[in-house]
């Protein structure tokens, strides 16, 4: 890869592998709202704020893990200018998306777990 190409790949890899890391301790926490653009956005999550927060909050971890994979493939895009780290950044974001994705089953049961509380109201005041 030459250093064109090399950036083009290495800094919107590494800018959402940040993002997502920020967005799984932003779940751990509790404080990332319920919103239209990140998250696990299924019917059972957007449900309720309840369900929201305990859906992130069990899928914060896996988040995070396929957010440092995402992270790690755009450095070494970055810093590894060759035709093997092409491999080396396919396997990175390939990881990613695979830790991603297998959070959606983790948030619906937990979002469906918060919904089924007795004396759930929907909301967080």
């Amino acid at each position: 890869m030459d250093i064109v190409t090399s950036l083009l790949t290495g800094l919107p890899l590494t800018l959402a592998g940040v993002l997502v890391i920020w967005m799984g301790r932003r779940g751990a926490r509790g404080t990332l709202k319920r919103n239209p653009y990140m998250g696990v956005r299924t019917a059972a999550t957007m449900r309720s704020d309840a369900a929201w927060i305990a859906a992130h909050r069990a899928v914060a971890t896996p988040t995070v893990i396929g957010g440092a994979g995402i992270l790690a493939a755009g450095l070494i895009a970055l810093f590894l200018p060759s035709s093997a780290g092409v491999f080396v950044i396919l396997g990175g974001a390939v990881w990613g998306l695979a830790w991603l994705v297998g959070t959606i089953g983790i948030a619906t049961r937990a979002a469906n777990a918060a919904s089924d509380t007795p004396g759930h109201t929907g909301t967080l005041i």
